[in-house]
């Protein structure tokens, strides 16, 4: 997707009508500040993320305390870093609605299954 992003780097593309997703919210400058949960429209999490190694010393920091911490286990890795947002400089790219599709469901693998053997 990139050779190698200058700066930590969450993928993200335009959706709408979803019930739950993870919503990207940045500022003017690209930079995400916050992820929420919710449905509607807007940019989501496309599942690929890119961390220079400052920011991924961070990340693996809060990962070990919240595994030392216990009670975990209902955690996505995406509520890691969305828990440190403030200490990393992490950004947004965002790809094409046609570059990409998220597989939550069985009917969602069939319905990537149809367009890819449509051609698209």
């Amino acid at each position: 997707l990139l050779p190698r992003p200058e700066t930590s780097v969450l993928f993200g593309g335009y959706r709408r009508g979803f019930a739950k997703e993870w919503i990207l919210r940045f500022d003017e400058a690209g930079r995400v500040r916050r992820v929420d949960v919710m449905g509607g429209e807007g940019i989501i999490l496309a599942g690929l993320s890119y961390w220079t190694a400052p920011d991924a010393r961070v990340v693996r920091a809060r990962l070990e305390a919240l595994v030392e911490a216990g009670g975990f286990e209902n955690l996505f890795w995406d509520d890691v870093y969305m828990s440190c947002l403030d200490r990393v400089r992490v950004f947004l790219r965002e790809i094409g609605p046609d570059d990409w599709t998220e597989i939550d469901t069985s009917d969602d693998l069939k319905e990537a299954e149809k367009r890819e053997a449509a051609g698209g």
